[in-house]
C-alpha cells in the first residue's frame, strides 16, 4: 500500500466564475501532468465550497492503482488554484500476482464526488457516487433518508403518498430533504458463537427466545440450528466512507463526503460487476432481452447473444441470475392479468380484422374454462382442405396445465396447417362438444370430411353427436402401441403370434378377408379369452385400415401431425407461461407456417421438377400438382409403375387387368384393375386414389398398356394444386412488408442493431477507423438528445 504524503499549496486568486462553476454536477480535473518518478502535479479547478474532502484514484505506468485522498479546506468564493502531490511508494511485490495473464485493467480517473457539487435530482447523485465507486472498487447503497417535517394528517396521508425523486413534493406530501449513501461494507461485523472446532454457527431466532434443551444435560443450552439456506453475507468492516446530499434551494447538494475505507478493494472490473449496485441492465437490452424471452429463448443463449453483442460476457453489466430474476418478473406481470389481456387482445384483433373468430366458455363462478379462436385466413383455407382433419390433445402448455387442443389438416405442399385452436381446461365430452360446435361456428357449419382422433371415449361421443356423417378413425399408431405393450407377454410365450397379428392388420384387402383372419388367428393361438385382442376386436371398426380403404385419409394412418404440431409447441413454449404468451407463440408458428408455404409456392412459379420419363402423363402432373406432391409422391407411382406387368382378365362389361411385379423374384400381391373405357373411369383393389387422392402405379401401368396419354380431370384433385391457396385474398395472406422506417419502437431498435453491428465491425479493424466511427457516433448522440436537430434533419 502507498505510504501518502501530502505537500498542499494553496493559492486564492479571485474567480469571477466560480459561482457559476458551484451550479455543475461535475468538477473539472484538468491538466493531470506526471512530472516525476514519484511526484504527481495536478492542476484543478473546483468550485467552492465550505470545506470538504476530495478523492482522486489515478493509474500509474505501472499498471497499479493508488487512492489519493486530498483533504481540502476551501473557502467561499475561493478557487484551488493548484495542488502539489508527493508521493512515496513502498510496492508489495508478489510474482504469483505479477505473472498472472489476466491484469488489471486501467481505469481512467472517476468523476470524483466533493462538498458542495449539485445535482439536479437525488438520482443524479447516486448514479454519480455510484459510477466513483465501481471505479475503486466497492459497493454503495442507500444509508439512510429523511423527509420534511409534516403534521400529523400529513404524516398518514404521506403513508400513502410516494414521495418523488427529484424532491418535489405534490400538495401537502412529505419532501425528502436529505439522503445519504454508503459503503456496503458499513457497520460492525455480527457477533457469531464459536464452536468446539473453532468454527462460527449462528443461533436460530427461534431458539433464541425457546432454547431447547440438550439430550443427557440438565442444564438448558442453545442448540445450534444451521439455516435451511447457506448464503454468504456481505463482509462488515465498520467502514466509514460514505456521502449526503441535501435539497438546497431546489438543488441536491453534496453535504458530506467521507472518501477513507476501512478494507481493501476489489481490483478486477470483472469482479466488480458482481456488486449489485453495479448491476443494471439498460434499456437496450431489456427490449432485446424481451423479445428473446418472448421467443422462449434459453437463458444461456440470451447471455451468449448479448456478449457478442458487448464484445463478451464478463462486459455485460447485469449476470444470469438477473437474467433469471428479469424473465421471472416479466411472467409474473403477465399472470397477474393474464386472460383479461389475451381477450382484450382478442377483441382489439377481431375490430382490425372482422374475419377473425374468438369465442370464450365460462363457469357459473366466471373462470374461464375453454378458449377457441381461428384467424380470417385459415377459415377460407377449411373450404380446400376439410376433407381431412385431426385432433389431438396431448400437450399441456401452460401454467395452468391447461390441453391444447389443435385442429390440424394438411395442405396443398403436404404441409401440417392449424385449422383452428383450442385452449381447455379439461377433457370432457361437454367440452369437446362446445369445441366443435364453435369450430362450425366459425367454418360456417361446413363439417370435415373425414377425422382422425386418439382412443378417448368422451371425444369420439363428442363427434358422434356433433358429426353424425362424419368419418370417425382412430389413430392406428395409439392402438398397437397400447396393444404391443399389453400383449408383450403373449408376444413371448407364443412364438410368430406378433407377425400373424401385423399381417392380419396390415395387408388384409378386403372386410372379410380381415375377419377371417382374425378369427384364423385366435384359433391358431388359442387367445379366445385374451381380453386385449377381445376389446381390439369390438372397436375394430374404429382402428382397422380395412374399414377405412375408401376413405380420405391422405398418406397417413396416425395423428403424427398433431404429435408433430405439439413437439413445435414445446420448442416455443415454457410450462410457466400465461395464456397470453401461448397465444403469441401461436401467432409466431402460424407465421413459420406462413413461410414454409411461401417457399413451397415459390418453388411452383420458379422452378421445373425433373422429369423421370418423357411420358405425356408425366409432363401433366408436373404442371398441376405441387412441386411436393408431384416429385414426394406422384413421381413414385410413376417410378414404380415402370416393375409391373398388366394381365387383362376379362373385357365385358368393363376392362378388368390384374397387376403384378414383372420381376417374378421380387415378392407382391396381385392387384385388380377396373376400366370403364367409356366414361374414362379407373378403379384399383388398392384404394390409393380414395385414401390419397393420387392415382396409384397400378392405373398408371394400366393407362400406357391402353395408350392412354392424358390423366382425366376427375382424378386431379384441385386441393393437391397451386390453385388451391391462390384462391385466398391478398388480404388474407398479411401485411406487405414495410419500405423506409419501421412502423415500431421494437423493430426501429432491431434495425439500428443490426447497423451498428454491422458497422461496429467494419470499424473494428484498424484504430483510424474505429476513431472515425467513434467520433461520429459522438456527434450523432448530441444530434438524437436535441429534438430540434432531428426535426431540422428531416425537413
Amino acid at each position: 500500500m502507498a505510504h501518502l504524503i501530502h505537500q498542499v499549496e494553496r493559492d486564492f486568486p479571485p474567480s469571477s466564475s466560480s459561482a457559476n462553476r458551484g451550479t455543475t454536477p461535475m468538477h473539472n480535473a484538468t491538466n493531470l501532468l506526471m512530472k516525476q518518478d514519484k511526484v504527481l502535479q495536478i492542476d484543478l479547478q473546483a468550485p467552492s465550497s465550505s470545506g470538504g474532502f476530495f478523492d482522486v484514484l489515478l493509474s500509474k505506468s505501472s499498471g497499479h492503482e493508488t487512492d489519493l485522498v486530498v483533504d481540502v479546506e476551501s473557502v467561499d468564493n475561493i478557487d484551488v488554484a493548484a495542488v502539489t502531490i508527493e508521493i512515496d511508494e513502498q510496492l508489495d511485490e508478489d510474482a504469483s500476482e505479477n505473472n498472472e495473464k489476466e491484469k488489471d485493467v486501467v481505469c481512467s480517473p472517476p468523476i470524483v464526488p466533493y462538498i458542495g457539487m449539485e445535482f439536479d435530482i437525488v438520482e443524479e447523485a447516486r448514479n454519480v457516487y455510484n459510477a466513483y465507486a465501481y471505479k475503486l472498487g466497492f459497493r454503495t447503497r442507500i444509508a439512510s433518508s429523511r423527509n420534511s417535517q409534516a403534521s400529523s394528517g400529513e404524516k398518514k396521508a404521506s403513508k400513502k403518498c410516494k414521495v418523488s425523486e427529484n424532491g418535489d413534493n405534490h400538495d401537502d406530501e412529505p419532501k425528502l430533504i436529505r439522503r445519504e449513501f454508503e459503503c456496503v461494507h458499513a457497520r460492525k461485523p455480527e457477533n457469531t458463537t464459536k464452536d468446539s472446532a473453532g468454527g462460527s454457527s449462528f443461533i436460530s431466532e427461534e431458539n433464541k427466545e425457546n432454547p431447547p434443551l440438550l439430550e443427557g444435560n440438565k442444564k438448558k443450552a442453545p442448540l445450534l440450528v444451521e439455516g435451511k439456506r447457506k448464503r454468504p453475507k456481505v463482509a462488515k468492516y465498520d467502514c466509514k466512507a460514505h456521502m449526503a446530499v441535501g435539497l438546497r434551494d431546489n438543488k441536491w447538494r453534496v453535504i458530506a463526503f467521507q472518501p477513507k475505507h476501512t478494507h481493501p478493494m476489489v481490483k478486477r472490473l470483472g469482479r466488480r460487476r458482481y456488486y449489485r449496485s453495479h448491476r443494471h441492465i439498460s434499456n437496450e437490452d431489456y427490449e432485446f432481452l424481451k423479445t428473446l424471452h418472448d421467443r422462449n429463448i434459453a437463458t444461456s443463449q440470451i447471455l451468449a447473444l448479448l456478449g457478442d453483442l458487448h464484445g463478451g460476457v464478463r462486459n455485460l453489466t447485469f449476470t444470469a441470475k438477473d437474467v433469471l430474476n428479469l424473465r421471472t418478473k416479466l411472467r409474473q406481470q403477465v399472470s397477474l392479468k393474464d386472460v383479461a389481456m389475451t381477450i382484450d387482445y382478442f377483441q382489439k384483433t377481431q375490430a382490425d380484422n372482422p374475419s377473425f373468430f374468438y369465442a370464450a366458455r365460462y363457469d357459473e363462478d366466471n373462470v374461464l374454462k375453454a378458449l377457441f379462436w381461428v384467424d380470417g385466413r385459415t377459415r377460407k383455407l377449411y373450404q380446400s382442405y376439410k376433407d381431412c382433419v385431426f385432433f389431438d390433445t396431448t400437450f399441456m402448455t401452460n401454467r395452468y396445465n391447461m390441453p391444447f387442443a389443435p385442429i390440424v389438416g394438411i395442405n396443398n405442399h403436404l404441409q401440417t396447417i392449424l385449422l383452428g385452436c383450442a385452449l381447455i381446461c379439461d377433457e370432457t365430452t361437454e367440452t369437446f362438444i362446445w369445441i366443435f360446435e364453435t369450430w362450425m361456428q366459425a367454418m360456417n357449419g361446413q363439417k370435415p370430411g373425414s377425422v382422425m382422433t386418439d382412443r378417448d371415449k368422451a371425444m369420439r361421443a363428442a363427434i358422434k353427436k356433433v358429426f353424425p356423417g362424419t368419418i370417425h378413425r382412430c389413430c392406428l399408431w395409439h392402438v398397437t402401441t397400447k396393444a404391443d405393450q399389453q400383449l408383450l407377454p403373449v408376444y413371448t410365450s407364443k412364438k410368430g403370434f406378433r407377425e400373424a397379428l401385423y399381417r392380419c392388420i396390415y395387408d388384409s384387402e378386403t372386410i372379410d378377408q380381415f375377419l377371417l383372419d382374425w378369427q384364423k388367428m385366435v384359433d391358431e393361438y388359442d387367445l379366445h379369452g385374451n381380453q386385449t385382442l377381445n376389446n381390439l376386436w369390438e372397436t375394430k371398426e374404429m382402428w382397422a385400415p380395412v374399414y377405412f380403404n375408401t376413405s380420405f385419409f391422405p398418406f397417413t394412418g396416425t395423428t403424427g401431425r398433431s404429435e408433430g404440431l405439439n413437439g413445435l409447441f414445446k420448442l416455443f413454449v415454457h410450462p410457466q407461461d400465461s395464456v397470453w404468451i401461448f397465444v403469441k407463440q401461436y401467432e409466431h408458428i402460424i407465421e413459420t407456417r406462413l413461410d414454409r408455404e411461401d417457399r413451397e409456392g415459390y418453388k411452383v412459379e420458379t422452378t421445373e421438377p425433373r422429369m423421370y420419363s418423357r411420358s405425356l402423363i408425366e409432363k401433366q402432373a408436373s404442371q398441376f400438382y405441387t412441386t411436393s406432391v408431384f416429385a414426394d409422391k406422384f413421381q413414385y407411382e410413376i417410378y414404380e409403375a415402370t416393375g409391373l406387368d398388366a394381365e387383362k382378365t376379362q373385357e365385358v362389361p368393363d376392362i378388368i387387368y390384374n397387376v403384378m411385379p414383372s420381376d417374378i423374384e421380387r415378392t407382391g400381391k396381385k392387384y385388380r384393375v377396373t376400366v370403364d373405357a367409356a366414361h374414362s373411369t379407373y378403379s384399383c383393389s388398392c384404394h390409393k386414389f380414395e385414401r390419397d387422392g393420387l392415382l396409384c402405379s397400378h392405373i398408371l401401368r394400366v393407362m400406357a398398356v391402353l395408350n392412354i396419354h392424358e390423366i382425366p380431370s376427375k382424378y386431379l384433385l384441385k386441393r393437391w394444386s397451386e390453385q388451391a391457396t391462390l384462391q385466398i385474398r391478398d388480404e388474407y395472406n398479411g401485411p406487405a412488408p414495410s419500405i423506409g422506417v419501421p412502423a415500431t419502437s421494437k423493430l426501429r431498435f432491431n434495425a439500428l442493431c443490426r447497423a451498428m453491428t454491422s458497422l461496429a465491425s467494419d470499424a473494428c479493424v484498424n484504430e483510424e477507423k474505429y476513431l472515425i466511427v467513434s467520433a461520429g457516433i459522438q456527434n450523432l448522440q448530441a444530434m438524437v438528445a436535441t429534438p430540434h436537430t432531428v426535426e431540422t434533419q428531416h425537413q
